[in-house]
């Protein structure tokens, strides 16, 4: 990692895990592993502790660190779990930022892309999980005709859990020809 892109970086958090960890340290360790954190954050280069109590603390730190740091150069200002925050005035908003958040918004649109299904995916679909054909062609004509958006307008997301959701009931189930059927008056025919 090149140490331009942090030349403007003014600030960074500094956890109370970074703090509780150097007072376990003695003054010699604590100084070592101060000083390779604040180098990694401000130019995102690894200087581990020569020292092994710093180096055992620097390494017990680092998956918060590199957080941060790939957060940084995302342009994105980030949690300890390194997902982004949110609101004003953080790195996200700002220049480099806006052009990475407007990439990722452009895929997520791309993924919640809805595609309808064919009918013949939709009737093998049907006859995989046990329903007729003819439940499939009418939840496929029902769909199609409105655009695959549900009863309350909402555009369909994912097919084939609408039709689990709505279709899938026991009245559409496809009928085993091997097995008896049973009139209402308990006589079996074959």
């Amino acid at each position: 990692m090149g140490s331009n892109i942090f030349e403007e970086r003014q600030a960074f958090n500094f956890y109370r895990s970074y703090y509780e960890t150097s007072l376990l340290l003695d003054k010699e360790n604590r100084s070592e592993f101060l000083h390779s954190i604040l180098h990694y954050q401000f130019t995102g280069e690894i200087i581990e502790p020569k020292l092994p109590f710093a180096l055992l603390a620097f390494n017990g730190q680092i998956h918060s660190l590199k957080k941060q740091v790939n957060g940084y150069i995302k342009g994105k200002s980030t949690y300890p779990t390194g997902n982004p925050t949110k609101g004003e005035g953080k790195a996200s908003d700002k220049g480099k930022g806006k052009e990475v958040q407007e990439k990722e918004k452009e895929k997520e649109k791309e993924k919640e892309k809805f595609i309808p299904p064919a009918l013949s995916d939709v009737i093998s679909y049907f006859k995989e999980k046990g329903y007729t054909e003819t439940a499939a062609k009418k939840a496929f004509d029902y769909y199609s005709a409105g655009n695959w958006k549900d009863s309350k307008g909402n555009q369909v997301k994912n097919w084939k859990q609408k039709m689990q959701g709505v279709w899938f009931k026991d009245e559409h189930k496809a009928v085993d020809q091997n097995q008896p059927r049973r009139r209402s008056a308990g006589i079996t025919m074959y």
